[in-house]
This record gives structure tokens, sequence and C-alpha cells, in this order.
């Protein structure tokens, strides 16, 4: 038998492994359509920010997934556990398996009779597609996620917003979505992001007068004077028709961003004493009398699935709203029809002049991308670019794509961007994509969206890729397993997470550290205590799963 300082020391690596395994751990559910932009904390760090989208989480049905025991709770800790054990239990293979399962739950109860009861709970796992009204940032430097520690109230759950940064880098300004898969569900409200100082942030929402219509799928951009929306899809309830929309909105931003500081500096103020539950019920927005104003719509073929940027031209400062691709629904076409006569898909550039109130259409010059929708894109060094997207209706892999194109206000042309070495995200569509800053270069970050063949609940993903010129790097890998990363061994979780040797180096430094600072403290605990490291473990991963599973949304218990 090892001597009991040993098993102490043993114990202390493992709880130390543990813990860093709690921090990876933490990641977004998968989704499609998030909403991704980078921003500029006020300590100068410059994070990327994600938000909402449609996508899935794991949630147990059946019986057993409830608690049985009396209102004490008693046995409820048992429970938790059997919960966080049959997460881990669940893997991708096991998961196809149950797309195909009874949905009777007597039989599958009948079924399952004298199984081991964490098989038994990890068979009632299933993926249930949800929106998503989750805030997370993501840290370049150590390719790692964090969920935002939000004060006051949040957007509530939506897919198919439309969000910009201002031009400072400092805010951010969401409107729209839809609540629901089904456009019923759109909304036209409007909310702003501030970070703050704590390394959080702060939501408001602004009442304005005279909005736009509630509406998804539109474009959403700020210039240096304006708020500006455009198009998208609504829906109107007296007659219960959708609507392809083509206005465009515009509200000054000076005076929105002066009341909504002052808001956030009064709200900062109040009672540190106040708990965070408190704060919350007392912050209900902010409402303002500036009001929205009607410019000139868009004259092509009305669309949805478009994306728009501002670019500024640099030889005049002009600022344009680019706004390319998306698809309509040609007359007589079936709605999610896979005929190729269906659906019109559009590589058209058009350009919005702010001063004149003008629209333009562009005839650029050699080659031109796919026509698409869905895509996704961005602005970097003036330029516009443009990642993946779907060019089809139907639900196969060469629906989408994964390329990448950048156009040039100064030469007027495409130009498609292709790895050296031969690396690229999968093919996708509604992906988030947004500029920021990789080691010291301007770089094109993407997370999440879907690939096809697939579904919502079986393709949807969460990595994160990011360009930096010359070729594509993963930062992030898909995790959408019921189990998620706690397959990995803590070491192939810090291979993943350290890009760089650096990284990698001062990760293992600290795991000694903790080793020798605690050698003499658990040698004394296990002569003590005669600590059981087995047991001890066990306990260890079933709180980090349990954990994982209620503050990240990957089970919901019915």
């Amino acid at each position: 038998m090892a001597p009991r300082w040993i098993l102490g020391a043993a114990l202390l690596l493992d709880g130390a492994l543990a813990l860093k395994q709690l921090e990876f751990i933490s990641h977004p559910p998968c989704r499609k359509s998030p909403e991704l932009h980078s921003l500029v904390w006020p300590n100068g760090e410059e994070k990327i920010i994600a938000f909402g989208g449609k996508g899935f989480i794991w949630k147990c049905r059946g019986k057993g997934c409830k608690t049985t025991e009396d209102a004490n709770g008693d046995g409820e800790e048992e429970e938790k556990a059997l919960r966080a054990r049959a997460l881990r239990a669940v893997d991708e293979e096991e998961v196809e398996d149950l797309e195909e399962a009874p949905t009777n739950e007597d039989e599958e109860d009948e079924q399952e009779e004298g199984a081991p009861a964490v098989l038994e709970l990890a068979k009632k796992l299933r993926p249930k597609v949800t929106m998503f009204g989750d805030t997370w940032t993501f840290n370049l430097t150590k390719s790692k996620w964090s969920k935002a520690a939000l004060v006051g109230d949040s957007p509530r759950p939506r897919w198919k917003p439309s969000s910009t940064v201002l031009l400072d880098k400092k805010h951010l300004v969401l409107f729209g979505g839809c609540k629901s898969t089904w456009v019923g569900g759109v909304m036209n409200d409007l909310w702003f992001f501030k970070p703050t100082s704590d390394g959080s942030g702060i939501w408001t929402q602004v009442f304005t007068a005279n909005p736009p219509i509630p509406r998804r799928g539109h474009i959403t951009v700020a210039n240096s004077t304006h708020l500006i929306v455009m198009g998208g899809k609504g829906y109107d309830p007296k007659t219960g028709k959708t609507h392809v929309l083509t206005d465009v909105w515009s509200i000054p931003l000076e005076s929105l961003t002066k009341e909504l500081e002052a808001d956030v500096n009064n709200f900062a103020l109040m009672d540190s004493s106040l708990e965070g539950k408190s704060k919350k019920k007392m912050k209900k927005g902010l409402s303002t009398s500036v009001a929205w104003t009607q410019l000139e719509s868009f004259p092509g073929a009305p669309r949805w699935g478009a994306t728009g940027e501002l670019l500024t031209r640099q030889e005049d400062g002009k600022e344009l709203l680019a706004l390319f691709g998306g698809r309509h629904l040609n007359k007589g076409g079936g709605f999610h029809s896979v005929d190729a006569n269906a659906y019109t898909y559009y590589n058209e550039l058009w350009f919005y002049d702010f001063q004149a109130n003008k629209w333009t259409v562009t005839n650029p010059s050699g080659v031109t991308p796919h026509t698409r929708d869905h895509h996704g894109s961005t602005e970097m060094d003036g330029n516009l670019y443009v990642f993946g997207g779907r060019v089809k209706e139907m639900r196969s892999a060469d629906a989408v794509r994964n390329d990448l194109w950048s156009y040039s206000l100064d030469t007027e042309s495409w130009t498609e961007h292709e790895a050296e070495d031969g690396m690229a995200p999968t093919p996708r569509y509604m992906p988030g994509v947004t500029s920021t800053k990789w080691k010291g270069k301007d770089a094109i970050a993407v997370f999440g969206g879907e690939n096809l063949p697939g579904s919502t609940k079986t393709t949807s993903l969460n990595d994160v890729w990011v360009y930096d010129g010359e070729n594509w790097h993963q930062l992030a890998q898909p995790i959408c397993s019921a189990d998620g990363p706690e397959t990995k061994k803590p070491q192939e979780l810090l291979e993943n997470s350290a890009k760089d040797q650096n990284d990698a180096e001062l990760e293992v430094a600290s795991l000694s550290l903790m080793l020798l600072a605690g050698v003499f403290l658990t040698g004394f605990l296990a002569f003590a205590g005669g600590f059981a490291l087995p047991s001890l473990r066990q306990r260890w991963a079933a709180a980090a799963a349990e954990r994982d599973a209620r503050q990240f949304g990957y089970i919901s218990v019915d």
C-alpha cells in the first residue's frame, strides 16, 4: 500500500486537474444564427461577444427526471449526481440511436426495466431545439469562453436578430429578431450592451418613438451619426401574412448614447449592497423621445437572408451601407421547396449612400462569389468580407459553403481568399462572423452555424475559427454531445486549449506550483482523514458535470 503522503499528493494533482477541467467545460451550447462582434472593454482588452441564436440543449424526458422525494429535498443530491453521471454516459453515437427510440414513456420504461440507473436516465436525454438569450465572451489570447456576468435585464431569447457595434467599439446595439421558429414571433425591441470595468456588461432596453415594425433576418448598421435598420421579414397579425420588407429606417445616435450613458452611470451608482436579483428587478429600460425616420426604400427585388456592413471610402470618407446576397421565394414556389425554381438566390452587391439617400447596384469586374443567403459578413481594412452561406434549399452537403471573399472599394472587384495550408472551417450557413484582432493582426472570426445534411439538433456548431490573412486557425472545437468535453482527459484539454507553447508551459507550471504548495497540507489531511481518492474524484466529476449542465444549459430537467 502506498504511503498516505503519496496518496495525498496524488489527490491534490487530481483535484488541480479537475479544477482546470472546470475552466475548459465552459462554452456556449451549439447554435446557428448567433450575433458575433468584437468589443473593447474598459481595461483596453478586446474580446469577442456572442449573443442568442437557435440551437439545442439536452433535455431529460420521462419518469425519473424530476425529484420524487418530499419537499425537504431528501435524496436530491443523489439524483443530481445520477443526472451528472448520465450526462457523461451519453455520447454522440448513442444520441443518434435515440433519434429512433420510442416516444411513449411507458414503452420506454418497460424497455428499460432492470437497467442500471445511470443508463436508464441516459436514455432519457434528448436534444431539444431552443432559442437562446445568453451572452458570452471569448478571449482570443486564451482561446477561452466565459459566460457574461450580466447586471440588470437582458434581451429575451431569439434568433435572426440583427446587431452592430458603434464606431467606438464600446457599445453593441441589437434590434428585433424572432422568439419562435414561426415568423409570427417577430419583435422590434432595441437594446444596447456596454462592457463594464469588472469584465461583465450591462444590457439596456431603449424605448423610442416611431420604431420600425417587428422583423427578423434584417440588417442593422451604425455609421458615425445614425443607427440604420433595413429590410428583413415581417408578419401582419391582422391578415396572417408574411411580408419581405424593403424599408430603411434611421435614428440619431448622439441623443441615444447621451441618455444611455446617464442611465448606465446612475444604475452603476446604486447601493452596492443590493443583490444582483434586486438590481435586475429595478432596471426596466430607458424611455426616450428620440424618433426613427424612414428613408429611401431598397429598390431591388425583395429578399431576406442578406447581410449588410458599413464601409468607408478612403478617398473622400464617404460612408456606405454594403448589402450582399439574400434570396426570395418565386411566384408559385413552395416554401422550403427543393425545386430548383422555387427560390432566387442573389450575389448582387448594393450600396446605400447615407448622405445622398440613394441606392446603387455595383458591376464588379472579374470573378464574383456564388449566389447565396444566410451567410456571414464583416468589414475589415475598409473591405467587405463574406463567408459561407447556403446556395440552395436542399439539405445536402453541397448546399452550404465555406469560402471567404472580400470586395474592395478601391479596385471595385472581388477576391477569393484560400488558405495557404488548405485548412478551413466546415461548410455552414447562419454562422456568426466578425472582424477582430488576433496575435496583433487584423483577423476574421467565425463562430457556430449549421452543417448540412443535418438539422438544428444534429449539426449545429459552437466551434471558433480565425483567419489571419493567410490561414485559418481553429481556436475552439465543436462540442455538442451530451457529455461535452468531459470524455477528454485533462491533459488533452490543456493541449487543445493552449494554442501556443508559452501558454501551455504556463498552464503546466501553475499546476506544478499548486502541487508543491499543497503537498504538506494534503499529507496532513490524508493522515487525518484517510481520503478515498477514487470516491472524491467521482464526486468532483459529478459536481463538475452538474454545474456545467445547470449553468450552461446542456440539460434541462422537466
